[in-house]
């Protein structure tokens, strides 16, 4: 691999998915996709994060699929999976990420026991019920914090939530699971909230890493990789990871101190040893800016297998509410 090559290119068709507004639940948003390559039909599978134009901002989970990977048709006008009010992951299903093993996709999706409303209005939180909630409480109800939970499907029509993947205490996202096992274990990425500043070892959030012998286990953190450059501040794992005759790729986001998202550094190769967690982190000044507010990406595979194309399609959000595709080359032949 040679990082000072990499290339990320836009797609002249972009955006690829758009607000519907003859949807009422997706009227406003369709973004934070996670893709997947269905190699029995040769349709890229798009499960996106909709979300209509109401008070409370309920986010639900739809599905589009593409022969080509670039023109999408939405799969019928409801979504795939909803809130189920008053549970858990009652107020929202967020930013999933998706890996499929045997015939089970094993989809990440961060959710809220409550709906957020609409929280870039100034003032709108302060509405929300969480906040009449009396002190004893937990915290996760009480600030309405965000978890991350398994969904199991193998059609995308019928789920098992087989419960929380995090610590309820935590306000964590981005979690991402490995498409294997390793060591006998299953490793999983993490981006715990809190977890900064005084105490920490990292002044800013971080990308920590866990191994478990159930992936519903208790779960031990430890810091992998933390913000270092100057466009850097809170970071994040996007993709799940990609093995390759290096170790395991990782495309992360990065928020830096103008606000703006960035892909960058676009590579991070970890080789994780079978029977710990010790890692070797390579981190490349190589960054691609691609906006302000949000920038989440999934990298679109097709199985565990090792990586050995020069090119990569990658899914991202675009001007907050959009969904948009890239071409990374990561080597040139």
């Amino acid at each position: 691999m040679y990082p000072s090559e990499f290339q990320l290119s836009r797609h002249p068709a972009n955006p690829i998915l758009v607000p519907n507004p003859a949807l009422p639940w997706e009227s406003l948003v369709t973004t934070n996709p996670a893709a997947w390559h269905d190699a029995a039909s040769g349709d890229v599978l798009l499960l996106y994060r909709a979300a209509g134009d109401d008070a409370d901002h309920v986010v639900h989970l739809a599905l589009a699929r593409s022969c080509d990977g670039v023109h999408f048709t939405r799969d019928g006008t409801t979504p795939v999976a909803s809130p189920i009010p008053f549970t858990p992951d009652g107020g929202c299903l967020e930013d999933p990420r998706i890996v499929k093993i045997g015939d089970w996709y094993y989809v990440t999706v961060a959710s809220r026991p409550f709906p957020p409303g609409r929280y870039w209005e100034k003032d709108a939180a302060t509405l929300r019920l969480h906040r009449s909630f009396p002190a004893h409480f937990p915290v996760a109800l009480r600030q309405n914090l965000t978890s991350t939970h398994l969904f199991l499907t193998q059609d995308f029509k019928s789920w098992i939530r087989a419960g929380r993947i995090t610590d309820p205490s935590l306000d964590e996202r981005d979690v991402v699971i490995f498409p294997e096992t390793i060591g006998g274990k299953w490793v999983t990425l993490h981006r715990p909230m809190q977890w900064h500043g005084a105490g920490f070892s990292n002044a800013q959030p971080a990308i920590w890493i866990a191994a478990t012998p159930d992936v519903l286990g208790w779960k031990e953190l430890k810091l992998l990789a933390q913000a270092e450059f100057d466009w850097e501040r809170k970071i994040g794992a996007n993709n799940p990871p990609l093995r390759t005759p290096h170790g395991w790729l990782q495309i992360y986001h990065a928020v830096g101190p103008d606000g703006h998202y960035r892909l960058g550094p676009l590579c991070s190769i970890w080789k994780i040893l079978s029977m710990s967690l010790t890692a070797r982190v390579a981190r490349y000044t190589n960054q691609k800016r691609i906006g302000k507010l949000r920038a989440f990406i999934t990298v679109c595979v097709s199985h565990a297998g090792m990586l050995c194309s020069a090119a990569l399609t990658i899914y991202t959000t675009a001007a907050v509410t959009w969904s948009a595709v890239w071409r990374l080359l990561l080597w040139r032949s």
